[in-house]
């Protein structure tokens, strides 16, 4: 049976911004060389290496928790400090002002609002070993060295609009869901190795590990469709270096973000209902032209 114009306008829009967001990649950088060391023992012992790199970013993602910072800002973060560790030789003291410097550009680039007192907000997370004018001045390094072009898609960007295709169904994800999903992969972008391969196919791994592998049939056709060649090999890497954090990740994640949203009481009573709505045991009671479970989903 042929699908309706009315529904599949939603995914034709879908399928377009799928499109704009692959027009954003700038990934060359991920079959290069890099200037990171592959170990802290290195002979080059005074400049950045993996350990260091991923420290950092453990680092910005403390920072971006306490400032709440969303996780598209912080992945974009992580692309644009990658970046610029494989074009520069950073050494291990400038670190901190480097990472601080891609977090500024980054909040700048995905937040509407301007936030007050921003620099000096990272200045004092990083003990104030840089000063305000130190972080403007890294800011213009960074622009220069990546020739102003900052913004980018990132694996978070592939997430939302993959979670977006998935969902156009009855198997729609909550927004709760949405943000615990992109906190978790946000989380382990941290890993050197996961960092490294290409954007779509961790986006596509981190679903497989989420959502299982046939939730991601509707995705694979529509990429196929368009012609968007996936990586399987690279998928599976993903689903292997995520899968072992999954569960518990994103149980703890989802109660950190439900704490911030709901209050104690809240939080009983629509966990309770939303139990009783899974399991089909909550009775259907005429409520005006809807009925009760429908109001309650709204």
């Amino acid at each position: 049976m042929a699908r309706s114009n009315k529904d599949s306008v939603p995914l034709r829009r879908l399928a377009l911004n799928l499109k704009a967001i692959v027009a954003k990649q700038k990934e060359e950088w991920k079959t290069c060389e890099s200037n990171v060391n592959a170990a802290s023992e290195s002979s080059d012992s005074d400049f950045v290496s993996i350990e260091d790199r991923e420290n950092t970013c453990r680092w910005l993602l403390d920072v971006a928790e306490s400032l709440k910072m969303s996780p598209d800002t912080v992945a974009l973060c992580f692309c644009v400090f990658d970046r610029v560790l494989n074009v520069l030789k950073v050494r291990t003291r400038l670190v901190r002002v480097l990472a601080a410097a891609c977090l500024s550009l980054t909040a700048k680039y995905t937040e509407d609002e301007a936030r007050e007192s921003f620099a000096r907000s990272l200045c004092t997370a990083a003990g104030f070993t840089f000063s305000r004018k130190d972080l403007l001045r890294m800011e213009l390094l960074v622009c220069t060295k990546l020739d102003w072009q900052i913004n980018q898609s990132t694996s978070i960007d592939f997430l939302y609009a993959f979670m977006d295709i998935v969902g156009n169904g009855p198997d729609f994800p909550s927004q709760q869901k949405r943000i615990t999903i992109a906190e978790f992969l946000c989380s382990r972008l941290v890993d050197w190795k996961l960092a490294q391969l290409p954007s779509l196919e961790v986006a596509f791994g981190c679903l497989m590990v989420t959502f299982g592998g046939r939730a991601t049939i509707r995705l694979r056709r529509l990429l196929a469709l368009h012609g968007y060649a996936t990586n399987t090999h690279l998928i599976d890497q993903t689903y292997r270096l995520l899968k072992p954090y999954a569960k518990m990740e994103l149980k703890l994640i989802s109660r950190l973000i439900q704490r911030g949203v709901e209050d104690e009481t809240e939080d009983d009573i629509f966990s309770s209902v939303k139990k009783l709505l899974n399991h089909g045991q909550l009775e259907p009671i005429p409520f005006g032209q809807m009925t009760f479970a429908e109001i309650v989903r709204c």
